[in-house]
């Protein structure tokens, strides 16, 4: 769990120093990640650790979705009707 504390504070800092040493901090603690995982120390807490890591400072959008498609703002009425429509039906079927 130390690992687990450890990243969350390293991504609270993160952006508090210059970019440089936000690396340079980065780039050792993966290191020490991978050095435990090759000594095999609690495999699976270091592999968890390392896709925690990687989806706090790497992962950009959740999904190839995510930017996709108009904001519902953007839509005009009957687009908004068709889409609440669609999903009502959607919602149906699921019950069903």
């Amino acid at each position: 769990m130390d690992n687990y504390d450890e990243i969350l504070d390293l991504y609270d800092n993160y952006g508090k120093n210059e970019d440089f040493q936000n690396e340079i901090t980065l780039n050792k603690y993966f290191v020490k990640l991978m050095r435990s995982l090759y000594e095999k120390k609690n495999s699976l807490e270091i592999q968890t650790s390392l896709i925690l890591l990687l989806n706090l400072f790497f992962v950009q959008n959740p999904d190839s979705f995510n930017n996709i498609g108009k904001n519902l703002t953007e839509l005009i009425s009957i687009e908004k009707r068709i889409l609440i429509e669609t999903l009502k039906s959607e919602i149906e079927k699921t019950d069903s």
